[in-house]
């Protein structure tokens, strides 16, 4: 079910410690599941052109969370549902078969932000951004910007929980936030399972 909202939108510029990204680099398979979302993207425009943004989003607050952009001063959590435990809540009744282990390992995960490389496929052009450094003058003015969080995976790695943040530039589509649900099919290939609006403008 959508939630339609009202949301306050800061984008954090100030440059971010590349520190983490050892620590906490982003997987090969989670790459893999941010393909499987994109592969799933379409849009009204023949050749689009979408910026994904180089840090993933993380569960903090505030100016200091090291969040890329701020939505009612959170970078997941936050208004309609500004808990963790009533995200948890209410995709348990959407996916009550959702393993405790997928949403622990995406609590867990999404404490700090990751940085992304360019492994990413899908059929639109796209450019993945720095969101600290200057725009291309050609990529001014984008058709959408795509956030990722970091992937979240049970304990078997056969199923998935990510969540995007979409901002639309285009009248045809709303700016959203969505949960998306992942399991692995025979072919080990990544099959969605579920999407949740968390979020939709209207």
């Amino acid at each position: 079910m959508a939630r339609s909202a009202s949301v306050v939108v800061c984008l954090l510029l100030a440059p971010f410690s590349l520190g983490a990204q050892d620590k906490d680099a982003v997987t090969a398979k989670e790459y893999q599941v941010y393909n499987a979302v994109l592969g799933l993207m379409q849009f009204p425009k023949s050749d689009p052109r979408i910026i994904i943004v180089n840090k993933t989003l993380n569960t903090r607050c505030g100016d200091e969370s090291g969040n890329p952009v701020l939505i009612n001063g959170c970078g997941i959590w936050g208004p309609p549902i500004s808990t963790t435990e009533e995200t948890n809540q209410q995709l348990r009744r959407e996916w009550p078969k959702m393993a405790q282990s997928t949403w622990e390992s995406f609590t867990t995960s999404n404490l700090s932000s990751g940085v992304l490389q360019d492994k990413l496929r899908c059929s639109w052009t796209h450019r993945l951004v720095d969101m600290s450094s200057q725009a291309a003058p050609d990529w001014k003015n984008p058709d959408g910007a795509i956030f990722f969080s970091r992937v979240g995976f049970n304990n078997e790695q056969s199923e998935a929980l990510v969540y995007v943040l979409f901002f639309s530039y285009m009248k045809q589509i709303h700016t959203s936030g969505n949960f998306f649900l992942f399991r692995v099919n025979p072919s080990k290939d990544w099959e969605p399972a579920g999407r949740f609006t968390y979020m939709e403008t209207e």
